[in-house]
C-alpha cells in the first residue's frame, strides 16, 4: 500500500510534466490572440478610412451643388390682385 506522501509526489510529477506542455499550449493561444487582435485593429482602420474618404466626397458634393441650387432658384413675388 502506497502511502499518502507518495501518492502526492506522484501527482506532483505528474503535474510537473505537464508544465512544459501548458506553457507551450498558452504561448501558442497568446500568440493568435495578439494576431487576430492585430488583424482587427487593421480591418478596423481600414474601414475607418473608407469612411472618411466617403464622407469627404459627401462634403465636396454638398459644396458643389448646393450653391447651384440656391443660385438656380428664382424670387417669386406676390402681388396682389385689385
Amino acid at each position: 500500500m502506497k502511502s499518502k506522501f507518495y501518492t502526492i509526489n506522484d501527482q506532483m510529477k505528474s503535474i510537473e510534466g505537464r508544465v512544459d506542455g501548458i506553457m507551450q499550449e498558452l504561448n501558442v493561444a497568446v500568440v493568435e490572440s495578439k494576431k487576430l487582435y492585430e488583424k482587427k485593429i487593421t480591418e478596423l482602420g481600414e474601414e475607418y478610412q473608407r469612411l472618411v474618404k466617403l464622407y469627404r466626397r459627401f462634403l465636396n458634393l454638398r459644396n458643389a451643388y448646393i450653391p447651384n441650387i440656391l443660385a438656380s432658384t428664382k424670387k417669386v413675388e406676390f402681388t396682389s390682385i385689385s
